[in-house]
């Protein structure tokens, strides 16, 4: 019996880390022109000491309504601090709005990242966009 509560605590608490170890989706809103192509987000991690970028996250476009997200691995260059005028690597996304489509869209795009550097245990970050066509 009392290894069956104990597991049961068990079972609690790490489920209850789970829960609590999610985060809110951060929501950005963007305003892009009708009819092309544009770049709206970009995103990469790098070590400050060495200025060693590690693997970019891997991505997942869940939704889009009026349009279409596209994302890819580029190369940024850092703009400030002591790592400023280096390439690292990350992931960029370019919206493209329906033909003739004005107003408000919405997308949203799922960022997983390992923790450690062994490719262990991954993190997220959910990004809700609220892009404004003109």
């Amino acid at each position: 019996m009392k290894i069956k509560s104990l597991l049961i605590g068990v079972c609690a608490f790490m489920i209850g880390l789970s829960v609590y170890s999610f985060t809110r989706a951060e929501i950005l809103k963007r305003e892009v022109k009708a009819n092309r192509s544009t770049g709206i987000y970009g995103y990469s991690q790098y070590n400050t000491n060495s200025c060693g970028s590690g693997a970019p996250p891997k991505f997942t476009i869940k939704s889009v309504e009026h349009g279409k997200i596209t994302g890819g691995t580029y190369k940024f260059k850092i703009k400030k601090g002591p790592c400023k005028g280096r390439q690292v690597k990350g992931v960029g996304f370019k919206y493209t709005p329906k033909r003739g489509f004005r107003g408000l869209d919405k997308a949203r795009v799922i960022l997983s990242m390992p923790r450690f550097s062994d490719d262990s245990g991954h993190s997220s970050r959910t990004l809700d966009f609220r892009i404004q066509v003109k």
